[in-house]
């Protein structure tokens, strides 16, 4: 169903700006097959044109779509490359975006050393092998101490105590938080709102 091209994880020149339409947007255009945006556009009343290459088409998009009709679109592409994902895939999406050597052991660690000390408001604070680990959903934050995390998070990857918090939380919690941390590492601009990964005494 999707038609994305295999470009993970890269930044993507963008086109000028147009209606409002977020980076986030523009980014996803670019990493989808043209034939896939000239389906889309076409329920916005854009009209196909034979021959015009990708470029083109999405100026035309950005051009005749309103401000809710690029929103709409936004939300169908992000819909197509990640909604069909378990929990359990976009974790280990979110695990490689830290583009590590050497891996984090997701299977090392078990919900049994978890334990949740709070939760409030899209909120959850665990303590695992010692570690204090923070989910803040609300705020966009994610924390922990560990030595991983430290070089995880400047690639915004998760280490293993996060991967296990997320498995942890309500699903729908954490599928819409790490779609929402993914699309924005992946293909977020200058106007995107990024989470931001702090160490548990900042959080």
């Amino acid at each position: 169903m999707t038609a994305f091209h295999n470009q993970p994880y890269v930044v993507l020149e963008q086109p000028e700006q147009a209606n409002g339409a977020s980076g986030v947007l523009i980014n996803l255009m670019l990493d989808t097959e043209a034939s896939m945006l000239v389906a889309l556009s076409e329920q916005y009343g854009v009209r196909r044109i034979p021959g015009l290459n990708k470029s083109s088409l999405i100026q035309r998009i950005l051009s005749l779509c309103s401000t809710e009709q690029l929103d709409d679109l936004q939300n169908q592409l992000i819909a197509a490359r990640y909604g069909s994902f378990s929990v359990a895939e976009l974790i280990d999406l979110a695990v490689r975006l830290a583009d590590a050597d050497s891996k984090p052991r997701l299977q090392s660690i078990s919900a049994g050393e978890a334990t949740l000390l709070e939760q409030k408001q899209g909120r959850w604070l665990f303590t695992m092998r010692g570690h204090d680990v923070v989910i803040d959903t609300s705020r966009r934050t994610l924390s922990c101490d560990c030595h991983y995390f430290t070089f995880a998070a400047h690639r915004h990857g998760l280490c293993k105590h996060l991967a296990l918090g997320f498995t942890l939380i309500p699903e729908a919690y954490a599928h819409r938080a790490l779609v929402d941390l993914l699309v924005a590492a992946q293909y977020g601009g200058d106007d995107t709102p990024y989470w931001r990964f702090t160490r548990s005494s900042a959080a």
